[in-house]
């Protein structure tokens, strides 16, 4: 995830948001953008079916040098 937060930063990005499922299956996901620092921006209820919810991580990128 650096990795790929540093690429868009250094191309001008300035926020990088992300979407997951809110299931029990997802719960790992939902940890591991928790632990790279991703705040929970929303979670939109039913989205992809009945039952499973969409949810939207958002992390600000720093700004590129220069």
């Amino acid at each position: 995830m650096r990795h790929v937060e540093a690429d868009l930063s250094g191309r001008g990005a300035r926020l990088l948001a992300v979407r997951t499922s809110g299931t029990d299956r997802y719960a790992g996901t939902r940890a591991f953008y928790d632990r790279c620092g991703y705040d929970r921006a929303a979670r939109v209820p039913d989205w992809w079916t009945d039952g499973d919810d969409l949810v939207l991580f958002r992390k600000r990128l720093a700004p590129r040098a220069g």
